[in-house]
């Protein structure tokens, strides 16, 4: 939580557009302070735990929280319960149309995720550092049609 509040009101700070929303058995969306401090939004945002359970219905989150974002950052453990919806289990990579980037940051770097990124535009981050920004703006700017990234001192192909 502290991870993920972290991040998200430091990108909110920054001039970014962006939808904070907190996620565990139900979801919530924080609205920051204009102009506030950075930390005591981080404070705000971390006194919710708890205030909409418990789990981990990552799925459910993005489908009431996605409204046609551009890319969606999730900040996790990863672990996800099962979505069933109309009767098939929902994976994450599957919450967001699929030309949508989709970045799983696994905070504690668990074996096991939630993003299949084998799929175009899914991209998963073990750990958490500084660099996170960094390494977003790099897949972002690099993934290519076909959503493989390329690293910094490679030439994108001429296809891409």
């Amino acid at each position: 939580m502290d991870v993920g509040a972290l991040f998200g009101v430091t990108l909110a700070h920054r001039g970014c557009q962006v939808d904070l929303v907190g996620f565990a058995s139900g979801h919530f969306t924080h609205r920051l302070t204009p102009g506030g401090s950075v930390l005591r939004d981080i404070e705000a945002f971390c006194a919710r735990i708890g205030e909409v359970g418990h789990g981990t219905e990552t799925v459910a989150a993005l489908r009431a929280a996605y409204r046609g974002h551009d890319r969606v950052v999730i900040v996790s453990d990863m672990q996800a319960f099962a979505d069933l919806s109309g009767g098939r289990s929902v994976p994450v990579s599957e919450a967001v149309p699929a030309r949508v980037p989709m970045f799983g940051v696994n905070t504690p770097g668990y074996a096991a995720a939630s993003i299949d990124t084998g799929q175009p535009n899914r991209y998963e981050i073990g750990g958490f550092s500084d660099k996170l920004f960094t390494m977003i703006g790099l897949l972002s700017r690099n993934g290519g049609r076909d959503g493989r990234a390329v690293w910094p001192w490679e030439a994108p192909s001429a296809a891409a």
